[in-house]
């Protein structure tokens, strides 16, 4: 798994881009994926709009 430098909170994402799900996060809660409301796309984004972020991420310490 990726971890950028999103926002975390609690090891909550808050802000920023969830690598696993493929989701934009916002104030915790997963955003809308941008393709045309026509298309049947099925993003996670789409499926879960609005709802909180349940996944705990471990933050790993990059050793310099």
């Amino acid at each position: 798994m990726r971890i950028s430098q999103d926002l975390y909170f609690n090891k909550k994402l808050k802000l920023g881009y969830d690598y696993e799900n493929q989701a934009w996060v916002l104030d915790g809660k997963y955003l809308r994926c941008g393709h045309h409301a026509l298309m049947n796309c099925n993003c996670f984004g789409k499926l879960h709009e609005n709802e909180d972020v349940k996944c705990n991420y471990t933050l790993l310490k990059r050793d310099s």
